[in-house]
């Protein structure tokens, strides 16, 4: 496994280092303080995982991650200092898979990690689907939807493939959250919301009277039996 930091501190950088090492000491970690070379690295080394902060000396890691996904569906977890709900939903909207907030806890970072590839083994095994309208093409991150072709990350489509699959049903928020991280934890349901106002805006669903994606208040969401 290659592991890809771009984080502009150094202390922040050995301190993951160290982390992987103890972990996972079979993984090689690259390292960047830069945005720019962060892109090269990745396009360079083709990683497994990157861990990105979001505050970069030459250019932001908004950028970084849009550059990234232009070529590469390479996992991005950002991990920044940042807590702003409008900073998560950008990264998440740019194609970042997961978001944590510094200093991440040591076992939080690695469950996220395992979370993200155990995302990546459901994606693979994935054989074409069709729910409704809904077209999975043997990914989670290639959807037709009503003849458009939509890019998804990989857990907008780990999302969207669980509420589909229910079509009709409400899916509770603690089954989502199961979904996408293995367990219910707090604040779940805030980066849910985020992920599906993210799905929404995907799918041209109206925020305001949605019809594809329907909230069931303090419950969880629902896909309807629509047509094609």
């Amino acid at each position: 496994m290659k592991i890809l930091i771009i984080e502009d501190d150094k202390g922040i950088i050995e301190s993951f280092k160290l982390n992987f090492e103890v972990s996972w000491p079979e993984a090689e970690v690259l390292a960047s303080q830069f945005g720019e070379e962060g892109i090269q690295l990745v396009d360079k080394e083709d990683p497994d995982l990157i861990l990105i902060d979001l505050g970069l000396p030459d250019i932001s890691g908004f950028e970084v991650i849009k550059a990234i996904r232009s070529f590469s569906r390479v996992p991005i977890i950002v991990v920044s200092v940042k807590q702003d709900e409008d900073d998560i939903v950008k990264a998440l909207m740019y194609g970042a898979d997961d978001y944590l907030t510094k200093p991440p806890k040591k076992m939080e970072l690695l469950a996220r990690i395992k979370t993200v590839f155990r995302r990546l083994d459901i994606d693979h095994s994935l054989s074409e689907a069709v729910h409704g309208p809904f077209h999975f093409n043997k990914s989670l991150n290639k959807l037709f939807f009503r003849d458009h072709e939509i890019r998804l990350t990989t857990t907008e489509g780990l999302i969207l493939y669980h509420l589909t699959e229910n079509m009709g049903k409400v899916v509770s928020y603690i089954s989502l959250s199961k979904v996408i991280w293995g367990d219910d934890y707090p604040n779940s349901r805030n980066a849910i919301r985020i992920y599906i106002s993210n799905l929404r805006h995907k799918l041209n669903d109206n925020a305001h009277n949605p019809k594809v994606i329907v909230s069931q208040s303090g419950v969880g969401y629902m896909v309807p039996r629509l047509e094609n």
